[in-house]
């Protein structure tokens, strides 16, 4: 028997968003050499009208863009973040513009930072480029969503937020770049895949005693992904003890939870209303 597939779901002109409008744009990586181009997933709310510029959108940068909100992009199950985002306003919040970066073939490069890699991670990162990549995200994806949108630009409304490598590179730009993200959602966070003292030593390197350094961060973990479990509690303890304020670190292990979309699709409601101070 031979079968003939007619198209792949994420090729259908489909998809599953319930809530406000998602738009797609394709910008060039200037940041890298060979001409790559990403999909950048832009969703807003249903109260958005881009003629009413009085009123300013927070946003949130979001890595792994196909995953975020529709079932018909996602590699195993999406994140439902129109549906909480939506639910959030049904119930008094002001909105925000949710901003997903597609992931490519070289992804795991992309979101690694130049660190030493363990001996489980070195097969797999083999020419990381993490700081070209937040590099794209700073200093191209973001000056054309505030040109392009009614966003309110400053710190405080502006995170960064992902899971696995995701956690890592979202990691990494909120602490090297507090001056844009005021806060950073890190979900199963992989640094199982670098050297065990690449969190001290790239927590270490850090001056936070100026406020303004010190985003809110969110760090989350299931208790069915052994290897990466004890980082929350880890990367805590280490921020604390270079003077870190604990109320501007909240963590979560969810014992019951293992890697995948499903169980970051349930925490991120209570995780984002914490970021942006709902509650």
């Amino acid at each position: 028997m031979n079968d003939t597939i007619a198209s792949f779901k994420n090729n259908i002109g489909l998809n599953s968003v319930t809530r406000g409008t998602l738009q797609l744009v394709h910008l060039t990586m200037p940041q890298y050499n060979d001409g790559r181009i990403r999909t950048i997933r832009i969703w807003v709310p249903e109260d958005y009208h881009p003629a009413d510029t009085t009123k300013k959108y927070p946003v949130m940068y979001m890595h792994d863009g196909q995953n975020l909100f529709d079932t018909d992009t996602s590699f195993a199950g999406e994140w439902e973040i129109d549906e909480s985002i939506g639910k959030m306003m049904d119930e008094g919040y002001e909105g925000a513009i949710i901003v997903g970066i597609d992931n490519s073939s070289d992804r795991l490069n992309e979101l690694s930072p130049d660190w030493p890699r363990s001996s489980y991670g070195s097969p797999f990162i083999t020419n990381p480029s993490g700081e070209q990549y937040a590099s794209f995200i700073i200093n191209t994806v973001k000056p054309y969503i505030d040109r392009n949108f009614n966003t309110n630009p400053s710190r405080i409304t502006t995170g960064i937020g992902g899971s696995s490598m995701g956690g890592v590179i979202s990691l990494y730009m909120a602490l090297t770049y507090p001056h844009v993200f005021g806060y950073a959602l890190l979900f199963s966070t992989a640094l199982q895949l670098y050297a065990n003292s690449i969190t001290n030593a790239f927590i270490t390197g850090k001056d936070f005693s100026n406020p303004e350094s010190r985003p809110r961060l969110f760090i989350y973990a299931g208790g069915l992904e052994p290897s990466i479990t004890p980082y929350v509690d880890i990367i805590r303890d280490t921020l604390v003890a270079r003077g870190y304020p604990e109320t501007s670190i909240k963590t979560l292990v969810d014992p019951a939870k293992g890697h995948n979309e499903l169980a970051w699709a349930q925490h991120f409601p209570s995780a984002y209303s914490w970021l942006v101070s709902l509650k």
